[in-house]
């Protein structure tokens, strides 16, 4: 059946998503099927789904719809080798040079050297334990990538993703990292947190031209003088060494889970960003300190100028803050008060005290259109109904946000601590169109 549409559709064909069992060892496309879909000329999404697929066999299906490609996916797929050896080196020489493929023991000619998929923006890979391990090298042929999603739960090369996403795509927008279903890992699979970071910093980052240079040298000479495989290993300048500044980010994108909290030095790594990051999706897998994640949430609200989407996601099970540590921590500033109290005419005492009144600190994202904060509140309160203050006090908060319609399951809890969050928040923006404070949603009407 598959092969019979597949025949009758293939010269009109615009999308195909191929899924094969989940099993080990993967199966095979069939044959009948795999000559077809090396002459579907006008397809523009391909994704292949739990199959094993021969290097010769997958560089004949991109061939054949290379000038209309679009969108790659790869997702749990095996068999398939990507050749080590960067595109750039074909110019440096007028004659093909010799590589050698991962597990070959003899140099051969490099299968993927016709296969350009220039109208590819974005890919999606499954790295997961059929995955090909060179699956992270398939950029190389994407001059033109804008997107990049991830689905890890086995180690990866990232470092030769980061090192290929840097040389060969300069267009770089979006980045998705997603963590996998693992046996191995509790909480799903996480990279070190050095090379974490250094994905998010720098996936978006383009060689400035001296490191390019630079770069291509140091690949030239390593290929004369051993395999790829050794250079993929070899720090990059720019990179995970940080002994370069590259080039300017073009990330206006970010999709990704924080394995141990919102920490400094994760925001850091989004914070390269800032200039240009218009979505960001934050999903963390573990509590953290209350003051800190907040603080670090502020920080990028008020760093990052063009944001139009902010979704942070907490763990239902996981997050107990309540709502009045939350607002206190968006809405207060600390400030020290020094006073001094006489004890006599000779001497004198001085106290500290600590002012914690809300005192809003303006976001930078003037253009924000849909702020979230889900999944953070498990302890919201304890009370069944409301009583007569706070329903006069969310009459009057309703009242000073009618242009807004206010969706709320926790009407039972005291609802007085989301009031001047809420309030605080669509004040920072007149582009705003939607807030969600867990369950409780603001949508500005028509």
């Amino acid at each position: 059946m598959m092969t019979r549409l597949l025949v009758a559709n293939a010269h009109q064909l615009r999308e195909l998503h191929l899924q094969g069992d989940i099993r080990f060892p993967m199966l095979d496309i069939p044959e009948a099927a795999l000559q077809v879909m090396k002459s579907m000329s006008c397809l523009q999404e391909l994704c292949l789904t739990n199959w094993n697929v021969s290097t010769e066999n997958l560089v004949q299906i991109l061939e054949g719809c290379q000038e209309t490609l679009q969108i790659l996916r790869l997702l749990s797929t095996s068999g398939f080798e990507i050749s080590l050896r960067p595109p750039s080196l074909l110019s440096l020489s007028t004659s093909p040079l010799p590589l050698l493929l991962p597990g070959s023991q003899h140099p051969q000619e490099d299968p993927w050297v016709n296969v350009h998929l220039s109208r590819v923006k974005e890919l999606a890979l499954r790295l997961d334990w059929t995955e090909s391990k060179t699956a992270v090298f398939l950029p190389r042929l994407c001059p033109n990538l804008e997107s990049v999603k991830l689905e890890v739960d086995r180690e990866s090369d990232l470092e030769g993703l980061i090192r290929t996403l840097r040389e060969f795509c300069p267009k770089m927008k979006a980045l998705q990292y997603k963590e996998g279903y693992s046996m191995e890992h509790e909480r799903g699979y996480f990279p070190e947190p050095k090379v974490f970071r250094s994905l998010i910093e720098d996936c978006a980052r383009p060689l400035d031209e001296e490191e390019g240079q630079e770069q291509q040298g140091e690949e030239r000479e390593d290929h004369l003088s051993a395999t790829m495989t050794s250079l993929m290993r070899k720090p990059m300048k720019g990179s995970l060494g940080r002994e370069g500044t590259g080039g300017t980010s073009t990330l206006c994108s970010l999709n990704i889970t924080s394995e141990n909290g919102l920490d400094e030095a994760f925001t850091d790594s989004i914070l390269v960003h800032a200039a240009t990051l218009e979505r960001l999706y934050v999903r963390l897998r573990q509590r953290g300190a209350a003051h800190q994640c907040v603080r670090q949430i502020q920080r990028i609200m008020q760093s990052c100028p063009r944001l139009k989407t902010v979704s942070f996601h907490g763990l239902p099970d996981d997050w107990t803050w309540t709502w009045k540590e939350v607002r206190l921590l968006f809405l207060s500033v600390p400030t020290t008060t020094p006073a001094t109290t006489p004890l006599s005419d000779t001497m004198a005492t001085t106290t500290t005290t600590t002012s914690t009144e809300p005192r809003a600190v303006a976001w930078a994202c003037e253009g924000l259109q849909n702020f979230e904060l889900k999944e953070f509140s498990a302890d919201i309160g304890e009370q069944d109904e409301l009583s007569a203050v706070d329903r006069s006090q969310w009459e009057k908060f309703e009242k000073l946000i009618e242009p807004w319609e206010v969706e709320d399951e926790y009407r039972e809890s005291t609802p007085t601590e989301l009031q001047q969050l809420f309030l605080f928040i669509i004040s920072q923006s007149e582009s705003l169109r939607r807030v969600a404070l867990d369950k409780t949603i603001l949508t500005r009407r028509p």
